[in-house]
């Protein structure tokens, strides 16, 4: 699918106004003068790494994780900009869905390295490639539900995004 600007602002509005309520109910949140609490983990940035990450440290057996977040709610973070999307091979959602991708790892990696115009390392984009089923199948095995959807850029429907469009 090619988002037009059009689009873009639509799905902006509209990610601004479902995050509106929780970022107005912490508008009000002061931020302690002094702090000492200890922790196991602490993960910085409340983004869809960070959050998973925290997820990944308690359920590895970390006893104590704190999560640090500069803005005052994490649903206005770029996850929220791709309005939840991700690009992935092989996955579980794909599966359920009737897209036969696996063992297409390679043939992603190109058409990454394509769309990023042959500026991305292209050892990166191999790993990328090689564990992004693996990651949306961790998101997918913790309740997130993925559609797999076209985009010009893939061959088959590689673009997983969220019901809701808002990365929340």
């Amino acid at each position: 699918m090619n988002m037009n600007r059009r689009m873009f602002f639509k799905s902006m509005g509209a990610a601004t106004v479902a995050a509106a309520p929780i970022s107005s109910a912490l508008a009000n949140v002061v931020s302690p003068k002094k702090w000492d609490q200890t922790c196991e983990v602490l993960v910085i940035g409340a983004g869809a790494a960070g959050l998973f990450a925290a997820v990944s440290a308690k359920e590895s057996g970390a006893k104590s994780v704190v999560l640090l977040e500069k803005a005052a709610s994490p649903f206005l973070n770029s996850t929220s900009l791709s309005a939840g999307s991700v690009n992935a091979t092989g996955t579980k959602a794909q599966f359920a869905a009737g897209v036969e991708d696996r063992g297409n790892a390679a043939e992603f990696a190109k058409e990454v390295e394509k769309t990023g115009k042959g500026l991305a390392d292209p050892q990166l984009v191999k790993i990328f490639a090689e564990n992004s089923a693996m990651a949306l199948d961790w998101l997918t095995d913790h309740g997130v539900v993925f559609t797999p959807q076209p985009n010009s850029a893939f061959r088959l429907k590689r673009m997983h995004g969220c019901d809701k469009h808002t990365g929340a």
